[in-house]
């Protein structure tokens, strides 16, 4: 088994590979907070996060993963809920 790469250098390749692939399946380690697209993603049994992008829907989500700082809870829980107003 080979060692995992550190993820930028991981997504660089992937995506620079554009034409190699239409669909691509990822496992996120346990608690990954890479996004995921609606009704193509599944938790195994390991806690780890399996999945599925096209291209497009990869580089889409590794930007977003980039613009938000999961280091702030104010990052995580910035949408009001519901029956709340914004401030």
């Amino acid at each position: 088994m080979t060692a995992p790469l550190p993820l930028l250098q991981f997504t660089n390749e992937i995506l620079e590979a554009k034409n190699t692939f239409k669909t691509i399946t990822i496992r996120w380690e346990r608690g990954s907070k890479m996004p995921t697209i609606r009704d193509k993603w599944k938790i195994l049994p390991d806690g780890r996060i399996e999945a599925t992008y096209t291209h497009d829907e990869l580089a889409q989500c590794l930007r977003v993963f980039e613009l938000v700082d999961f280091s702030s809870s104010q990052a995580i829980n910035a949408s009001p809920k519901p029956n709340q107003e914004k401030v």
